[in-house]
């Protein structure tokens, strides 16, 4: 008995996280345009926003100037 809930309560929870992640899909695919969910350049700017991140980027632009 016991595991026959807790199967219908995995599959519920199972579609719940799918039916949020193509929620979120939908929201992010009409919040933001292709071309920037298709490159990789934005996401480096906000990675590289702490100050040790910054240390690090600018030794790595010496080292290849």
């Amino acid at each position: 008995m016991i595991v026959h809930v807790a199967e219908y309560l995995a599959w519920i929870i199972s579609a719940l996280l799918g039916a949020w992640m193509l929620f979120d899909a939908v929201k992010v695919s009409r919040e933001h345009p292709e071309e920037f969910l298709t490159t990789s350049v934005e996401g480096t700017d906000e990675l590289l926003a702490s100050p040790a991140a910054g240390q690090m980027l600018s030794a790595t632009e010496e080292e290849t100037s």
